[in-house]
């Protein structure tokens, strides 16, 4: 399994009109794992049988995911095997997934490490993530990612008090960290690479769209943040290479207009919003090797998405 995993993984670097083929081939394979009552909610009649298809049905959101499985099994009770979405129950509508089986799990994480590969993560690092908490959150995942495909070790903090998060990374010796926008931003005023004893290799900004990002990377001690755009439905949607380029994985999603996400590893996903809208093109193999296409630029219509904790 790990063997094909890996293909995956690395599918990016392969000539762009094989990947194209490759999004045409998984929505394929992700087809023929959908039930009937997963068939019949998503797409309400509309016969699918090709990527133009999606365009088709209905446009979703968090809120409809919740209301769905919290009102009408057995939407909300995926088959054993899959991943399947739970509610926190709050008013917000907080999401969280979890796998039934670790195959599941792993192909939610392998577009993850992209980013980590290509970006030189490699047995000898050392990640943390702040935001470990919520189990088989996107921060958890990054780590599972990291440890599960590359061998990095893992360590963990469990107090809530970034200054404690920094002291944990000295003892350590951390080389990779991983947190949400707004805690880098937080962390990023207490000075860290003053306080830091080994330079980190990577800081990686995870969930929605960064702000601030030239002052974190200098708070820090880096040449760029590493920012994993995405969700826990969709997972790992575009990441940032070693040159900086921002690249989309068409191969493992489908962007309908730019702003409706569709998820092709494991989820069933469709039309989904995600708050952002993703203006991207092919301009050629990237200096990085990959020859995904590049964000030339995100437009944020649903404010501060993952900027809270």
């Amino acid at each position: 399994m790990f063997r094909q995993l890996k293909k995956l993984y690395l599918d990016h670097y392969l000539p762009y009109d094989q990947i194209v083929a490759l999004q045409k081939q998984n929505f394929q394979a992700h087809l023929e794992r959908l039930t009937e009552d997963e068939k019949q909610w998503w797409f309400k009649g509309v016969d699918v049988t090709c990527l133009e298809d999606i365009d088709k049905l209905p446009v979703r959101d968090s809120t409809d995911i919740i209301s769905q499985q919290q009102l009408d099994p057995p939407y909300g009770m995926w088959r054993k095997g899959e991943i399947v979405f739970t509610s926190s129950g709050s008013i917000n509508g907080v999401r969280k997934v979890f796998p039934r089986s670790l195959e599941s799990y792993h192909r939610y994480i392998v577009n993850m490490v992209r980013g980590l590969e290509n970006n030189g993560v490699n047995i000898g690092d050392t990640i943390l993530t702040t935001d470990t908490g919520a189990m088989f959150s996107g921060h958890t995942a990054i780590e599972d990612a990291a440890t599960h495909f590359l061998g990095v070790s893992r360590v963990r903090c469990g107090s809530p008090l970034l200054t404690e998060k920094l002291k944990t990374m000295n003892q350590y010796g951390v080389t990779v960290l991983s947190a949400s926008p707004a805690k880098l931003l937080r962390m990023a005023k207490l000075k860290p690479k003053t306080l830091l004893s080994r330079p980190l290799k990577m800081v990686i900004s995870a969930g929605g769209p960064i702000k601030h990002e030239e002052e974190i990377a200098d708070a820090f001690g880096v040449n760029q943040i590493v920012n994993f755009y995405g969700s826990a439905e969709m997972s790992n949607i575009a990441w940032t290479c070693n040159r900086g380029h921002f690249h989309v994985n068409i191969d493992l999603c489908y962007i309908n207009q730019g702003k409706y996400f569709t998820n092709l590893t494991n989820l069933p996903v469709f039309n989904y919003v995600q708050g952002e809208e993703l203006k991207f093109s092919y301009k050629g193999t990237c200096a990085c090797g990959s020859n995904l296409p590049t964000v030339d630029k995100m437009i944020v219509s649903i404010a501060d998405r993952n900027h809270k904790d």
